[in-house]
């Protein structure tokens, strides 16, 4: 899932699936692992508010002038970040993660299961991103002068330690 982002639209969400042709990996050339919340059910009605979301953005991008800060305040926009903050799943405790590939051709998996846990503090310091939300959306619909940056969000992330489940 990743932005497109086009000058007459703005950010625009789409999905893609990409053939591998062609890996060799091993683990010690896996150096960071990035997990992030990927519910189905998460993605799914996130991809339904973004479209509907989309089409507020292009018919108030028709109107000129376009007031970005209307739109970030739109009941469209407030129904996706109520979402993004409703569905923040990492809580403090144990978690379990899968690595699952799938291709045309049959083959094992070695180390496909680890383990690591959150504590308090640190569900705590991955919480605290709910209160970029809009400025991350704002960054990607406001247009910026020339020569001006979009305003920096100081993301937290943990780094819990990642144990392999063996058998």
């Amino acid at each position: 899932m990743g932005t497109m982002n086009y000058p007459q639209v703005g950010a625009v969400p789409f999905e893609k699936e990409l053939n591998v042709l062609a890996m060799k990996i091993s683990q010690k050339d896996v150096e960071e692992r990035f997990i992030r919340f990927q519910s189905l059910d998460f993605l799914e009605r996130k991809a339904e508010l973004d479209a509907i979301s989309v089409k507020k953005l292009t018919h108030m991008r028709q109107a000129q002038p376009f007031d970005a800060d209307a739109f970030l305040k739109s009941q469209e926009m407030s129904d996706v970040y109520a979402h993004v903050r409703q569905s923040f799943s990492w809580k403090p405790g144990g978690y379990r993660l899968q690595v699952l590939l799938e291709s045309p051709d049959p083959f094992a998996i070695v180390d496909d299961e680890y383990a690591f846990n959150l504590s308090p503090l640190d569900s705590q310091n991955v919480a605290d991103n709910l209160r970029h939300v809009e400025q991350f959306f704002a960054n990607e619909v406001v247009p910026q002068a020339p020569g001006v940056p979009a305003t920096q969000i100081a993301w937290k992330w943990v780094y819990p330690d990642m144990q392999r489940v063996t058998g």
